[in-house]
């Protein structure tokens, strides 16, 4: 999910369907009961993706200064 920038299952279902295979991904029906086991990890680093983007918003661009 960190190295693919995904911030949501939305987002992370995407990529299953289009990289799963080239990943060794299963389908999502097996990847929703693994996840049900480690779903506070994995919300945390959702969320920490979230985050990142969310303070990239507030950066200029050209100064680097927070806005």
């Amino acid at each position: 999910m960190d190295d693919h920038d995904l911030a949501n299952m939305r987002e992370f279902k995407s990529f299953v369907k289009y990289h799963g295979e080239e990943y060794g991904l299963p389908s999502m029906k097996v990847i929703r009961s693994v996840m049900k086991i480690s779903s506070g990890i994995i919300r945390l680093t959702f969320d920490g993706i979230f985050q990142d983007r969310e303070r990239l918003k507030n950066i200029d661009k050209e100064t680097g200064e927070i806005k």
